[in-house]
């Protein structure tokens, strides 16, 4: 298995190297949605991510914003990461200032595009067990971080603490119990019932909170991936905007595997699903200086670049999470190998862990 791993981090390096990847035609918000109403879903209409890598020690900071109107009932969403994550409310929003200081702006021409292909099949597995590892208030959510070993043990779990899921988000969780990743749940507090039945959702105010996810991975991550729309179901939701910052030591290409018409069964490509603008050259202090006080001490001192992506597609069909691998091939240690088997499953189905 070692050297399938690192014939997958060969092959994607030195693919991205040579050449672009397209967009897929088509691409619902990160992590899978938990709620008893479509009304209580929170919006992602904007959705404003922070990723801030520090390549050293292999970890990750994961901040985002989430808008929601307010709901007199529970609701939810989870985020699945690649190791135990370390879950914060984020006082102070930064994408104000960064949206100042590190534009967006599209290059001027298209890149030329080019595929490559992978292709794997495997089996479910795990135990039957679930884990709370940590519960704590995060804003206006109680944040839940869980282990599992079995998808319907996971599933009962979310059901029984009032984040209720569909078949199409069984899967979802199936999946990412295979690779072994870890769960944060996030479910929504309503404050205690008015005495009058209050005004409509649609009339409710908007909320908006930030969240810090941190986690140890050796490619940056973001989770892409959502469940697939029910059988008839529309696919997308209307006008989705994400705008994403890296800072990190090095140039990052943004790559998923994604389901291409056409293919052959259990075949898929490798594409490029964010859009790149912007790169800046910035040390460390330059990024510290427009963050807040609360996120400034999570800039390593080997912050050396920061770049901006959009996307703008109205669903996520066929897409897998997205890793950011560096521009120019990187070796790995073997400790990083280690933590990378799962993420490199990510994009090379061959490379799922079988049923145990």
């Amino acid at each position: 298995m070692v050297r399938a791993r690192d014939w997958v981090v060969r092959g994607v390096l030195i693919s991205l190297a040579a050449a672009s990847f397209g967009s897929p035609e088509v691409a619902r918000a990160c992590g899978g949605f938990f709620m008893r109403s479509q009304m209580h879903k929170p919006s992602l209409a904007h959705e404003q991510v922070l990723l801030i890598h520090d390549a050293d020690k292999s970890l990750e900071h994961f901040i985002r914003a989430v808008s929601f109107r307010e709901a007199t009932e529970p609701f939810g969403f989870v985020v699945p990461t690649p190791s135990r994550p370390d879950v914060e409310k984020v006082t102070e929003s930064p994408f104000i200032h960064l949206g100042h200081e590190f534009r967006f702006d599209p290059p001027p021409k298209e890149e030329p595009r080019s595929e490559g292909f992978g292709a794997g099949h495997g089996r479910l597995g795990g135990a039957a067990q679930v884990q709370v590892l940590e519960t704590k208030a995060v804003g206006s959510f109680t944040a839940f971080v869980l282990a599992a070993t079995d998808p319907s043990a996971l599933t009962d779990w979310l059901t029984k603490n009032e984040l209720t899921q569909t078949p199409e988000s069984g899967a979802w969780l199936e999946h990412y119990v295979r690779l072994g990743f870890y769960f944060v749940a996030l479910r929504y507090e309503p404050k205690p019932a008015r005495a009058d039945a209050g005004p409509p959702p649609a009339e409710r105010p908007v909320k908006a909170e930030t969240i810090r996810i941190s986690f140890s991975t050796p490619f940056p991550f973001y989770p892409y991936l959502e469940p697939a729309p029910a059988a008839g179901a529309p696919v997308g939701g209307g006008d989705r905007v994400l705008d994403l910052w890296f800072a990190g030591a090095r140039d990052v290409v943004p790559v998923a595997l994604a389901e291409r018409r056409g293919t052959p069964p259990g075949q898929a490509g490798w594409i490029r699903p964010l859009r790149e603008g912007q790169r800046f050259d910035t040390a460390a202090e330059g990024l510290t200086a427009v963050l807040p006080k609360e996120l400034a001490p999570l800039v390593p001192a080997g912050v050396r670049v920061v770049q901006t992506f959009q996307d703008q597609k109205h669903a996520r069909v066929g897409l897998g999470d997205i890793l950011f691998v560096p521009r120019k091939e990187t070796p790995l240690t073997p400790e990083q190998q280690k933590m990378a088997a799962p993420l490199l499953a990510l994009l090379d189905t061959a490379l799922l862990p079988e049923k145990q």
